[in-house]
């Protein structure tokens, strides 16, 4: 499923289910180090120049981790996050193939 489409979604069921006390969240991730990302690399679909000027644009200036997604979706699946927002998290950058 895309990001916006995962967004949405979740938007809609915290919209709707909010009155219920039941609580939606999702974790928007970037560009992941692993699966899909290698495979694309391998064929070459992005070009250097692509990845480098993405890789400038991201807060920690290197890829994320697979394992450093389970820790926000964990936390946010537990009782410890009792607060919630409706505010949107900053946005994250993704890398999309040279046209």
């Amino acid at each position: 499923m895309p990001k916006a489409a995962s967004e949405a979604l979740v938007k809609g069921v915290a919209k709707e289910e909010g009155i219920n006390n039941v609580r939606a969240n999702s974790v928007l991730a970037g560009v992941i180090d692993a699966g899909m990302f290698h495979q694309l690399l391998e064929r070459d679909v992005f070009d250097q120049r692509r990845i480098d000027d993405t890789r400038k644009l991201l807060a920690l200036k290197r890829w994320g981790k697979a394992e450093e997604i389970g820790k926000p979706r964990r936390m946010m699946s537990s009782t410890s996050a009792g607060v919630s927002s409706a505010k949107r998290p900053a946005p994250t950058t993704a890398i999309s193939p040279a046209r």
